[in-house]
């Protein structure tokens, strides 16, 4: 799905469909942009958590018991 899908759903889902619209080309790109800024973000934080957890399991798995 590229830019142009997405504001095309967008405006079919809130029924912007009337020019003028509600919002601009302009301002959906820009929320567009910020949404994939945020998917990024969470991503990263994600895979972070996962690798940490990964970590733990192979300390834990190394630890032998005296």
């Amino acid at each position: 799905m590229n830019l142009g899908d997405l504001i095309s759903q967008f405006r079919t889902e809130t029924a912007d469909k009337v020019v003028p619209y509600l919002w601009s080309d302009d301002e959906l790109t820009i929320w567009a942009n910020e949404a994939q800024e945020e998917a990024a973000i969470r991503r990263r934080l994600i895979r972070e958590k996962a690798d940490t957890s990964i970590c733990q399991i192979n300390v834990l798995a190394n630890v032998t018991s005296y």
